[in-house]
């Protein structure tokens, strides 16, 4: 939603494989197959032994580093829930058992069915004119359906210490609009099978046959239209393409069939007369189809748009479809996951800062937090030292790079404040309680719209600290990393200084270095959207990710199925320089031997800090899920990001001197881009 650069470390692996009898060493953390060649394969040299104990499970499409922290935070998380729901059976006040006790209730859920959102059905029936049809939108809006676009609040790009409104481009229910255009026979097929799925909604909304063929065709033909008038994952990357600066009177005079006046007036919204438009075309388009567009059509799309997007919290019919398509066609996952995980991810969602408070109480060591924040001073040095000697930056560039990155924060762990949730009421309705959270939230959350004509507060937390993940963000000018990101394989506060530079050492570097790549560099030190690269840096940088795009394009991560290089370049780029950041940090701060020699079954501490980093994107994944991956994700599947990085830094070669000309993933010196 918002203009984080996130990780989101989804850590895809190779596929599974099968018959694997070579010889594994291991040596404390590490399992490694010594029948891979690393120079032909790091990955699976490094991760085979996992891989072959860790198949996809039947209710994922993925199983990563990633999934196994989410997992164990996931256990963590059902103690704590099922301990507040005993407290609230017991009559004290627990938000957090109140929610998770009416997720799992199922017989009530069951005997509810659609009643739940009769007030919203009715509204939509009672549509009869443009007026009615567009009020209802932004009913739906504060309940965070967003049938037409997405709303909130955030910076301003070109005044970044002020909150304005935000819309972006929305109502489609395939991922983007690749899927509505993309002329492949498994595209086609999951078109098809998507238009099927429309059509069973309405059938479950008990509409006759005739009723389900013309509402799915024309809830189908409106998000067809949408989608070619939107922007491509490409295209979104580039924040000046989704920077567009207008008043309400710009929205209302530009775009007139939507009601600008209803969004700005939501109640407990803020006052600003700026709206950042990020997707124009999108929404111009929008705005067309509202004058053309029949009425009983967009009820009909309403209506789904509402049932669609609660479906996998509904009655067992609506979430058994949800699951059918979402689950079994589109990510080709054979059954779901256990309730009592999608209940909980479903409430952690919907109160996360007091699910967060009491994860971290009951689970963050605080000394940890301090050990990272050590990590972390130390590559910022390295980075400073790196700026101050890099040639493809001008002298004026480089001296306001030096002045962004000291003035880049970074959060570790937790917020020092919470969110306070105590205007929310909560019943014994599942659903309600779920549209509760998302009204409550769009108002109060950290992009609520309370927030609309107000500075910018920089205590405010974009990302939960029970989420194993971590981001920078360009406008606030700060990397943030959650306490949930900060366990093994990424850190571990008993491993050596070699094993934690590696896993968390490359994320924080990774994180750091997006504040000076192709998207992060627009923004300048007070986050502001502004040009302050000359045009020969930039020039000099595109020729340096054009090695990376290249290396990148030849990589097939499924049969027919090639990672797109000019989609995954920030974070390839990023990759490459937290990596090398860790591993200089390291060598320059650590109490290891990097000067340490390998020996047969022996691992040098500087080996372990590129094993480390191999380790961290471990994983198994579905054909289907890397091919959609590749074509759809800026993140690469994890065994072409640990193929990747490694083999553009010098040391590695230093540090793995067997690796040479004739293996496959080496590169000479002429083909490694010197970009940190």
């Amino acid at each position: 939603m918002t203009k984080i650069l996130l990780l989101q470390f989804i850590l895809l692996s190779c596929l599974v494989q099968t018959g694997h009898a070579n010889t594994t060493i291991v040596s404390g953390p590490f399992s490694l197959d010594t029948g891979v060649n690393p120079g032909d394969d790091l990955f699976g040299y490094v991760n085979n032994a996992w891989i072959a104990e860790h198949p996809v499970p039947e209710n994922k499409s993925s199983y990563t580093a990633f999934t196994g922290v989410e997992e164990k935070t996931l256990e963590q998380l059902r103690t704590l829930f099922e301990l507040e729901a005993g407290r609230y059976t017991a009559g004290e006040e627990s938000l957090i058992g109140k929610f998770y006790i009416s997720g799992m209730n199922t017989e009530v859920i069951n005997r509810e069915g659609l009643s739940s959102l009769a007030g919203e059905l009715a509204m939509i029936d009672g549509i009869s004119s443009h007026d009615d049809l567009m009020n209802a939108s932004v009913d739906l809006t504060q309940e965070g359906i967003f049938p037409f676009f997405i709303y909130y609040a955030d910076q301003d790009p070109t005044n970044s210490t002020w909150i304005i409104p935000q819309v972006e481009q929305g109502g489609l229910g395939l991922p983007d609009k690749d899927y509505y255009t993309r002329n492949t026979t498994g595209s086609r097929k999951i078109r098809e099978e998507y238009q099927q799925h429309i059509r069973n909604v309405f059938l479950l909304m008990n509409e006759s046959e005739t009723e389900a063929d013309r509402d799915a065709e024309a809830v189908y033909r409106i998000e067809e239209e949408l989608a070619l008038a939107q922007y491509s994952p490409v295209e979104n990357q580039d924040p000046r393409n989704t920077t567009h600066i207008l008043t309400w009177d710009d929205l209302n005079y530009q775009y007139p069939n939507i009601s600008w006046n209803s969004l700005a007036s939501i109640n407990g919204s803020g006052r600003s007369d700026r709206v950042n438009l990020h997707q124009i075309t999108a929404i111009s388009r929008l705005d067309q189809m509202l004058g053309m567009v029949p009425l009983s059509d967009w009820k009909a799309f309403l209506k789904f748009r509402l049932v669609n997007s609660l479906s996998g919290l509904l009655s067992t019919r609506f979430e058994d479809e949800h699951f059918n398509f979402y689950g079994r066609i589109l990510d080709g996952v054979d059954t779901p996951e256990p309730r009592w995980k999608r209940v909980i991810a479903t409430v952690d969602s919907g109160i996360s800062d007091e699910v967060g408070k009491k994860y971290v109480e009951n689970y963050f060591d605080a000394d940890s937090r301090e050990q990272v924040r050590s990590i972390s001073h130390t590559i910022r040095s390295e980075l400073r030292k790196r700026i101050m000697n890099i040639t493809w930056m001008e002298d004026t560039t480089r001296k306001a790079a030096i002045e962004k990155l000291d003035a880049m924060d970074e959060k570790i762990g937790y917020p020092d404040t919470w969110m306070d949730y105590s205007g929310l009421n909560l019943t014994d309705s599942y659903v309600r309680n779920i549209l509760e959270s998302n009204r409550y939230s769009l108002i109060h959350g950290p992009l609520g719209l309370e927030k609309i004509g107000n500075p910018v507060d920089n205590a405010t937390w974009l990302m939960s600290p029970q989420t194993a993940n971590a981001y920078y963000s360009p406008g606030r000018n700060e990397i943030v990393f959650p306490a949930a990101m900060l366990q093994p394989p990424f850190f571990d506060p008993t491993a050596s200084d070699a094993v934690n530079y590696g896993g968390i050492g490359t994320v924080i570097g990774h994180e750091m270095t997006h504040g000076f790549d192709d998207q992060g560099g627009q923004y300048d030190k007070d986050g502001n959207l502004r040009d302050w690269w000359t045009p020969i840096d930039v020039t000099k940088f595109a020729e340096l990710e054009d090695l990376i795009i290249d290396q990148v394009d030849s990589f097939e991560a499924a049969p027919g199925a090639f990672v797109r290089g000019n989609l995954t370049v920030g974070e390839n780029v990023a990759d490459f320089g937290g990596l090398t950041l860790a591993y200089h940090a390291w060598k320059e701060n650590s109490g290891d031997d990097y000067e340490q020699q390998p020996s047969p079954g022996n691992i040098t501490p500087a080996q372990k800090v590129f094993l480390s980093f191999a380790r961290s994107m471990e994983g198994s994944a579905t054909v289907d899920y890397l091919k959609a991956s590749a074509l759809t994700d800026r993140h690469p599947w994890g065994k072409f990001r640990v193929n990747a990085a490694p083999f553009n830094i010098p040391e590695f070669y230093d540090v793995f001197p067997d690796v040479g000309p004739d293996d496959k993933l080496y590169r000479s010196p002429e083909e490694r881009p010197i970009i940190w």
